[in-house]
């Protein structure tokens, strides 16, 4: 059975980490299972080379965990929701603009995580920062 991939990998990080060149490491497979490549070898024959790389001074770190980051799916608090009534008020938006202005934003009609309302939130500070709610509104004969 040949060896996967990921365990290709690790013998080609631990040639990196052991600064072998491409030669050393040829001749090193060569000498030890008269084989030129590690595509080659079995999987008896990968964990002795692992062994031996170990023994060679390589040591074996633990995989990297992914950073954890904030749940982007915490739902909204209160006073996220708060905050947005707050701004929209300011804007003077009526229900019907609000779940336009939103669905244009995250795609939903309402935000459903912090994310979202963090979303929704700045783009309304920067509205309200240009004075956004004294422009007018067109009316709808305007409109045609």
């Amino acid at each position: 059975m040949s060896l996967s991939n990921a365990f290709k990998a690790k013998i080609h990080i631990a040639k990196s980490e052991l600064r072998l060149s491409d030669d050393q490491y040829r001749d090193c497979l060569f000498a030890r299972y008269h084989v030129y490549s590690s595509v080659d070898l079995t999987v008896a024959q990968g964990e002795d080379l692992l062994r031996h790389f170990r023994s060679l001074g390589w040591k074996a770190r633990a995989p990297k965990r992914p950073r954890s980051r904030p749940n982007a799916l915490d739902l909204a608090g209160p006073a996220h929701l708060a905050l947005l009534a707050k701004l929209y008020d300011g804007l003077g938006w009526e229900p019907a603009r609000r779940v336009g202005f939103n669905r244009k934003m995250t795609g939903r009609p309402w935000p459903q995580s912090r994310a979202d309302c963090n979303k929704i939130i700045e783009a309304l500070k920067a509205m309200a920062k240009r004075n956004y709610a004294e422009r007018p509104t067109p009316t709808t004969e305007e409109r045609a």
